[in-house]
């Protein structure tokens, strides 16, 4: 696995736990609502409505009913203790990537990639021709090979991956072996109705049915599921039917995540 795919990984994980703990806190802060609000003892509704505003919740931290503070901002995910005073180590905090579409990404990459290049071919020319000495353009030098060797390691692997979804090239290799595995079944599920045909034994076209549902529908998903990632029916109103949209990929499919 890439480190860039671990990340991703731990990106999403990290986000799945901020919602798991924000809802098994609200589900526990409703459960003590509705019990609140089902007993009897108050009378009012706004004696419910007191000894709700008293109660509090527990942190996950600190085991201490002072509540806690979940945050949703456009740039960060976080959860923190409620203790305004003396609040526990629990500080939960995720930094959001950006969302951005691949290929206006891969266009920006490949101008910024040839402008490194050109700008360090400038550099070696102002050494070669005397306008400056190796040890002036140095540190400068140093630092467009850096961003240099950074971008086109992101415009490589942003290329690749564009490259992969619009191709599904990734997936080939499962399709032409999912197929050459239901052209067997079908095949198979031939030779039985041929026994069958010729002997009249039930046997037979209960072997059918098992191949067609337990094999042939499974293996027939599964290759659409390959090789359409968006499918849809919708109704032409100029042909007067429904028709099977189906699409390879998604705008999504072609989305990248990056720092913000």
């Amino acid at each position: 696995m890439s480190t860039k795919k671990k990340n991703y990984d731990s990106y999403f994980k990290d986000i799945e736990k901020f919602y798991k703990i924000k809802s098994d806190y609200e589900h526990k802060y409703k459960k003590e609502k509705d019990k609140i609000m089902g007993n009897t003892n108050y009378k009012t509704m706004e004696e419910k409505r007191e000894k709700l505003s008293k109660f509090k919740s527990k942190c996950v931290g600190c085991k201490k009913k002072v509540n806690m503070i979940f945050q949703n901002t456009p740039d960060f995910f976080s959860i923190t203790c409620g203790d305004q005073e003396t609040p526990c180590a629990m500080n939960f905090k995720v930094k959001k990537l950006k969302v951005v579409p691949q290929y206006p990404l891969i266009t920006t990459l490949k101008k910024e990639i040839d402008q490194n290049v050109l700008d360090i071919i400038k550099l070696k020319l102002d050494v070669l021709f005397a306008f400056s000495s190796e040890s002036e353009i140095g540190v400068n030098f140093s630092n467009i090979r850096d961003t240099y060797m950074k971008n086109n390691k992101i415009y490589r692997n942003t290329l690749q991956t564009y490259t992969n979804t619009r191709n599904r090239e990734d997936k080939q290799e499962e399709i032409q072996r999912k197929k050459i595995e239901l052209n067997h079944n079908v095949n198979e599920l031939k030779e039985m109705i041929e026994k069958y045909k010729q002997t009249q034994r039930d046997e037979f076209i209960t072997e059918v049915n098992q191949i067609y549902i337990d094999k042939i529908i499974p293996l027939v998903e599964k290759i659409r599921e390959l090789t359409s990632s968006f499918q849809k029916i919708e109704y032409s109103a100029t042909e007067e039917a429904y028709k099977l949209i189906k699409e390879p990929y998604t705008i999504h499919d072609l989305e990248t995540f990056i720092k913000r």
